[in-house]
């Protein structure tokens, strides 16, 4: 067993490959660019680094998801936030249908969690009110403990102020919206 003293989390978004899910394959990519995403996870222990582990969006391998638009790591290294802001699914809530791919530019955030060396997706979380092009996870934020998480929205059409409003309300073109989790 390796002490890991860090870690290290990079997003890159226009990765190609069309691979999904955690260990998937990174040659395995679309021609031409596509702009599906991954996430690199890294490990220090001393003064060595390396490569812990290779994350993909769990869903269908779809051009333009943009997954790790944004990442968000816990303080303890143990749990992780994904953003893919373009990505289509009309799910709504915590674990919905992935592969209803009819809202395209929604987005979405996949949550992971870590056992020690091993990373486990433990949510696909979407906005309460899913609609084409909101680019739901354009921003994210993770708290120090990975129990708490906050999500922007931009192009949320709600006019609702406050908590809590009319989430079927669309008549504020691109006003925004938080979600907290």
């Amino acid at each position: 067993m390796v002490l890991t003293v860090g870690s290290t989390i990079v997003g890159t978004y226009g990765e190609d490959s069309q691979s999904t899910g955690i260990g998937a394959d990174p040659s395995n990519d679309f021609s031409p660019s596509t702009n599906e995403g991954a996430v690199y996870v890294f490990t220090r222990s001393g003064t060595n680094w390396s490569q812990q582990e290779y994350l993909k969006a769990s869903s269908m391998a779809s051009p333009g998801k943009w997954f790790g638009h944004s990442v968000k790591l816990s303080a303890d290294g143990n749990a992780l936030a994904v953003a893919a802001r373009r990505e289509e699914s009309n799910a709504t809530g915590i674990n919905g249908d992935q592969e209803d791919t009819s809202a395209s530019g929604s987005g979405a955030v996949y949550l992971f969690t870590r056992n020690q060396a091993i990373w486990s997706q433990q949510a696909y979380v979407k906005a309460t009110n899913t609609r084409t092009g909101n680019r739901f996870a354009n921003g994210l934020d993770l708290s120090a403990d990975g129990q708490s998480l906050a999500v922007g929205s931009p192009r949320e059409a709600s006019a609702a102020t406050g908590i809590n409003g009319d989430l079927t309300d669309t008549s504020s073109s691109r006003s925004g919206a938080v979600y907290l989790y």
